[in-house]
């Protein structure tokens, strides 16, 4: 990788008459890196998308405390 960057930096000024060849493709992939990005940072934080629905989650018994415990050895 160093050495591919070394090369690069000694091609002459034609890398600049590329990226004006090639900005549309350029746009896009900086476009979707940014999408991409948005993404992960949303799964990390544990938000989903408006348009996508809710996951349906299972319907769970409340979390029982300490002082509920020793009602079930009252029997």
């Amino acid at each position: 990788m160093k050495f591919a960057f070394l090369v690069w930096l000694q091609l002459p000024s034609a890398d600049v008459k590329l990226i004006s060849a090639h900005q549309a493709e350029i746009q896009f992939a900086r476009n979707m890196l940014v999408k991409i990005m948005g993404s992960a940072d949303q799964m990390f934080r544990g938000a989903t998308k408006p348009d996508q629905p809710q996951q349906h989650r299972a319907i769970e018994a409340p979390l029982r405390t300490p002082s509920d415990a020793g009602s079930d050895h009252d029997d």
